[in-house]
């Protein structure tokens, strides 16, 4: 099937983390400027300024939830006064690079580790050498309740993008480096073993090629995954049990991210972190509802 994607903002530098906001407003990152902004069709807000955040997810308070990459935080933005609080960091809590998270149905919030820091990752993708850096990207549960962190699983060669499926069952999470999508079972607070659930590369990965890979992704109301492939220039449709369906090529080398939206959330928007784009476009899918909890009363009200 072809998806026709239609520019909807330009000049977004390294753009991430897109979250539907309703009547016609999205909120994603800049990474370029360091930047979270609210953008529509024709309009721009910047809302706070970090160092480069990755990814967002939004609770039930309209509170958005930030992983900071450059100075390593999980950190929560009040977006009607602009005040940002430190959550987690990396002196405190031993973080390394938080790249993308999202709520469970249990009120929890699940982050990525890339498990590198940002500055010698890049310094080895300068060198050519980032196939042979050492990288323990993790799987980590916030509870914002009791304010507790726990390294739920570990060893993953780049943690990246990060998923709950539709049902609330299980949690879905990228390994760029080897192309991987893994699945784990999900109960409450209770995390299963880690699954292959698919590879989505249409070839071999090579070093050569750089870094290349899934990055964000974002699940229909049926259970496809939808997943950004940096270097493959396409958003990777996977079909529930973790076949791949269909490809839909984007027009930028490093599509980083993905979120469903619009009035009846068949509209997707990827953010296109080459190009500094945002696109849209019409799919025959409709996008799941996120789990969206109060965390920030929680994590207010906690010890």
């Amino acid at each position: 099937m072809t998806i026709v994607f239609e520019e909807m903002q330009r000049d977004v530098q390294s753009p991430e983390g897109p979250v539907w906001l309703g009547n016609g407003e999205w909120l994603v990152t800049e990474m370029g400027r360091g930047t979270i902004i609210r953008v529509s069709e024709t309009t721009r807000t910047t809302l706070a300024t970090t160092g480069r955040p990755n990814g967002l997810a939004v609770d039930d308070d309209g509170s958005v939830w930030i992983a900071e990459s450059l100075n390593p935080a999980i950190l929560a933005l009040n977006p009607s006064a602009g005040e940002v609080t430190e959550i987690l960091t990396r002196r405190s809590h031993g973080l390394m690079w938080p790249n993308d998270l999202c709520f469970a149905p249990d009120g929890a919030l699940w982050f990525t580790d890339s498990g590198i820091t940002l500055s010698v990752f890049e310094a080895a993708v300068d060198a050519g050498d980032f196939a042979n850096a050492d990288i323990d990207g993790r799987l980590i549960r916030f509870d914002p309740v009791s304010h507790t962190m726990t390294v739920e699983d570990h060893g993953l060669h780049f943690a990246n993008g990060i998923a709950v499926h539709p049902s609330g069952d299980a949690i879905f999470v990228a390994e760029t480096l080897t192309g991987s999508i893994y699945r784990y079972t999900l109960d409450g607070a209770v995390l299963g073993s880690r699954e292959l659930y698919c590879n989505v590369m249409s070839e071999i990965q090579s070093p050569s090629r750089g870094v290349a890979g899934p990055d964000g992704m974002a699940f229909s109301a049926e259970g496809e995954l939808c997943v950004c492939v940096l270097a493959q220039s396409d958003v990777t449709v996977v079909a529930s049990g973790g076949t791949v369906h269909e490809r839909w090529t984007v027009d930028d080398g490093f599509p980083t991210n993905i979120t469903f939206g619009g009035e009846d959330r068949s509209t997707i928007l990827v953010t296109a972190a080459h190009t500094n784009r945002l696109l849209v476009a019409e799919t025959p899918y409709i996008g799941a509802a996120l789990f969206t909890p109060p965390a920030w009363s929680h994590y207010r009200n906690g010890p």
